[in-house]
């Protein structure tokens, strides 16, 4: 039987160098062979280009953000978000608004992350945990209002069983408009991925860096530490009339409970009494099979 060709790092042959679309993470691959000269490059033109068409997209679609407006001004008056709230007295912006790559403002989130709300009652469907003063979306996201009328975003007990031990979690990044019901954060696991939907409109503020370096505080602490990010919410009163909360999310719960017993009945074992869904066996999940169980609930 042939053996397959192990997967490994693209080396770039000696004597050439890394495009500068490669070096920045666009693109997997490609070298530079006209010496940098990038205005004269089809290659560079057509990336541009491509770009272009996706931030007109976007902007005709949520408007220009915060970030955008900024780098329309000369440099010199590109001041950092944090002189803007007049958190620091002065400083520029060195990262053109990538917040989320930007150590100075990973620095200050973790000084400045609004304190959370501690959780009350947990009330128990079966296997699943259901926090009380949550809003729960039908991707099963949560949402719950904190000081300053900002957002916090996470996800269910209940599809946290389901995930399992994740190899990855995609943030948005700050300054990112998200939409109630549309993809925002990717999970990734053993080469596979699904997309977690927003529960409400809004733009994010923060991220939890925690979540990325270590995606287990998701299945330790999915209402507490677990949390994904935070947003200035735009829709709220609209958006929190399409999510559940109270006797209407435990009933919620309740029916995907039931949902998923049909989706995986093969998967899963139920005690005969109907008691409960022995949740070792979603560690099982792998591959393919992970993505079209946790797609089925989050998508």
């Amino acid at each position: 039987m042939a053996r397959a060709a192990k997967k490994g790092f693209k080396l770039i042959p000696e004597g050439q160098r890394k495009c500068v679309w490669m070096e920045a993470g666009v693109v997997s691959y490609k070298t530079c062979t006209l010496n940098f000269d990038c205005p004269t490059c089809e290659y560079d033109q057509a990336l541009r280009n491509k770009v272009a068409r996706a931030q007109a997209a976007q902007e005709a679609k949520f408007g220009r953000t915060w970030a955008q407006e900024m780098l329309r001004l000369p440099a010199s008056q590109r001041v950092c978000r944090y002189m803007i709230s007049g958190h620091v007295d002065y400083k520029l912006c060195p990262s053109a608004y990538e917040c989320g790559s930007c150590d100075y403002d990973q620095q200050m989130q973790e000084r400045m992350e609004p304190a959370r709300l501690p959780v009350g009652v947990i009330k128990e469907i079966m296997e699943f945990k259901v926090a009380e003063g949550f809003y729960f979306h039908e991707g099963h996201a949560w949402a719950r209002s904190e000081h300053g009328g900002r957002v916090r975003v996470g996800v269910s007990d209940f599809i946290q069983h389901l995930l399992g031990d994740l190899a990855s979690v995609q943030l948005p990044d700050i300054g990112h408009p998200v939409v109630q019901g549309e993809p925002v954060v990717m999970l990734r696991k053993n080469g596979h991925a699904v997309k977690l939907r927003a529960p409400v409109s809004g733009v994010v503020s923060h991220i939890n860096q925690r979540i990325k370096e270590k995606p287990a505080l998701i299945n330790k602490e999915p209402y507490e530490e677990g949390w994904l990010f935070i947003v200035e919410p735009s829709k709220l009163k609209k958006n929190l009339k399409k999510l559940k909360t109270g006797e209407d999310a435990e009933g919620f719960i309740e029916k995907e409970r039931e949902r998923l017993i049909e989706v995986m009945s093969d998967d899963l074992r139920v005690a005969a009494d109907g008691g409960p869904i022995d949740t070792d066996v979603f560690k099982e999940l792998s591959g393919e099979r992970w993505e079209s169980v946790v797609g089925e609930f989050v998508g």
